[in-house]
């Protein structure tokens, strides 16, 4: 796994020093097998195998990051300390709200509140590791092993966003991260539109930018 997760970066690497541009990495060194362990006994985070081989086959904390005449992108892998942090605040945000029978009552008409609290249920067993600049999220869902979108307003949508939200954008990491390295890890416009409320997965709209590759 360490090297499709190796390849994987290589690849974006490759391409973006064909278009001039050098990407700054950081990369610590992996944990063992018993420090996983020992961060899931203490967190009571289970990790599914393909994302908990990410720190221990290849980096517990990667940084990749590039930026080109007003372009950029950033990947950006807290070490697992640091994803006990994230998953902690997570967890005390989304219980203020989906314990609390009357918070959705200014934010989505009533024909819809109980999908929205059926959404905060769901987004429990989410672990947010990356976070976009204008709040919105990626997370691991611990029910599924996928990587799932999280708009930071979904519930101020009376309706198709609130009913959407947690579209998945990856079957695992290593789907999720070969998918957007074809975006070069840039910003992704797109994911702050609606969507249709039977859409289940995020949709990677090709833009005009020449950081982008084909499929």
């Amino acid at each position: 796994m360490s090297a499709e997760y190796a390849k994987a970066f290589d690849e974006v690497t490759a391409f973006l020093r064909s278009q001039g541009v050098e990407p700054e990495i950081e990369r610590s060194a992996p944990v063992t097998l018993e420090e996983v362990a020992r961060f899931q006994e203490a967190t009571g985070i289970e990790l599914p195998p393909a994302f908990s081989e990410f720190f221990t086959a290849f980096a517990n904390g990667y940084e990749f990051a590039w930026d080109s005449d007003g372009e950029g992108g950033a990947f950006s892998m807290p070490d697992l300390a640091t994803l006990a942090d994230l998953r902690g605040d997570w967890v005390e945000r989304v219980s203020e709200f989906a314990d609390d029978p009357g918070s959705m009552d200014q934010c989505v008409e009533p024909d819809y509140r109980d999908e929205a609290f059926r959404i905060w249920g769901r987004m429990r067993s989410w672990v947010p590791f990356i976070e976009e600049s204008n709040g919105d999220s990626f997370c691991l869902d611990l029910a599924s092993g996928t990587i799932v979108f999280d708009k930071h307003d979904w519930f101020d949508g009376f309706g198709e966003i609130a009913e959407t939200n947690g579209m998945i954008a990856g079957s695992s990491l290593l789907d999720f991260i070969r998918t957007w390295g074809r975006f070069s890890f840039m910003p992704q416009w797109f994911t702050d539109a609606p969507h249709p409320a039977p859409q289940t997965h995020l949709e990677w709209i090709p833009g005009d930018s020449r950081f982008e590759r084909e499929n």
